[in-house]
Order: C-alpha cells, then structure tokens, then sequence
C-alpha cells in the first residue's frame, strides 16, 4: 500500500455517466450522488473481509478514493494489516493529506472510510 492509487485511472465519466472501466455498472451499481469531485455508490461487497456499502471515485481531476465499511475503525485498520501487515493512519477532519497515500477516517458511527487522494505536489 505504498502508493493506494488505482493503476489506469478508475473514475466517473460525465459525459458517458459511467465508469470509464465499466466495472461498476457491470456489477449493477450506479451512483446515487455525483459532485464536482467524486462520483459515489451504495454496494453490497467485501473490502478486507468487511462489508464494503459506498465506493466514491473521482468525477473530475480532483482523485479521491475511498471505500466506507460498516464496523468501527479500529476493525478496518485491523482487517487491513491482518492482510497486509501495513498500519494505516487514523486521520480526522483537516489532516494534510499526502499523494498516494492510504489513511483511515471515521464516516459515521459505527462506519469506517479507506481513503486515497492523488494530485499532484
């Protein structure tokens, strides 16, 4: 998990309001929320043997990705480096984030985020 960036690019199209690889509509997800940043959808998956409820991808230049898990975070940074071995950082609301790199925040109660951002430093 060194660099969390998806490799080719995953990201909301707005001109075609897919994907650009297909993958999620081909599992039947669309997304319920499309802003100027991100693209989200409800799923029904397993991310680290968790179960994985909302992916956002990017919709624009701005990449952010993050996969919200039920289950607290302190289960999703276990699930993770059970997996892994990595330890992820816990960040909060106005963390500087790095390019690249992978952290874990909480979304709700009872809801973990793994969070990626990419942009250029």
């Amino acid at each position: 998990m060194s660099n969390c960036t998806p490799r080719n690019g995953f990201y909301f199209n707005a001109d075609t309001k897919r994907t650009n690889s297909g993958l999620l509509e081909g599992k039947g997800y669309s997304p319920y929320k499309v802003d100027a940043h991100t693209a989200r959808y409800k799923i029904h998956e397993k991310f680290f043997g968790l179960d994985a409820i909302e992916i956002a991808i990017p919709s624009s230049t701005d990449s952010v990705y993050a996969v919200v898990v039920s289950g607290d975070v302190k289960q999703l940074s276990r699930a993770i480096f059970d997996n892994t071995g990595k330890k992820l950082r816990v960040v909060g609301k106005g963390f500087k984030a790095k390019s690249g790199v992978a952290y874990l925040a909480v979304e709700h109660a009872n809801e973990a985020m793994f969070v990626c951002f990419t942009f250029e430093e």
